[in-house]
């Protein structure tokens, strides 16, 4: 019976006699420790039910697509965010402006067109540049950029 001191050790070695990583002398002393003591003959059989079902387990690699948004910053998703905001509310401001004066011909906001039109152009700039930066930062960086789809 082994040493209860001694069991996380001869866990580690079973775990080795189990992926044969043990040297002969090593082997034939755990063969014996498991034909001489049951309990540790259990632990060694629970372990290989264990390995046999980690075998099983298959693993299924996200596509493209998940990737390059999980791997998308904090900063970079506010970012892209913001400067939609800064498109899509002047953009509807500027409709909702323009129909009121189509209708009224009057301008109920007192907003000028230009502010509006400059604040849709920064938030495509935004975006522009923001794209640009992410491709020429991790250009260098791409282990896959020599390699063909």
């Amino acid at each position: 019976m082994p040493d209860p001191l001694n069991i996380d050790e001869r866990r580690a070695q079973l775990m080795g006699f189990m992926d044969r990583e043990l040297t002969p002398e090593e082997t034939a002393d755990i063969n014996n420790l498991l034909m001489r003591d049951a309990a540790l003959r259990a632990e060694y059989e629970s372990l290989c039910r264990a390995c046999d079902k980690l075998d099983r387990v298959q693993f299924d690699m996200p596509d493209e697509a998940a990737l390059r948004k999980l791997w998308k910053s904090p900063f970079s998703s506010f970012l892209h965010r913001f400067a939609w905001l800064l498109i899509l509310i002047p953009l509807a401001i500027l409709m909702t402006v323009t129909g009121f004066q189509l209708l009224f011909n009057s301008g109920p906001f007192g907003l000028n067109a230009k502010t509006i039109l400059t604040a849709i152009f920064i938030g495509l700039g935004t975006l522009l540049a923001l794209v640009i930066y992410e491709r020429v930062s991790t250009y260098p960086k791409d282990p896959y950029k020599d390699i063909e789809k």
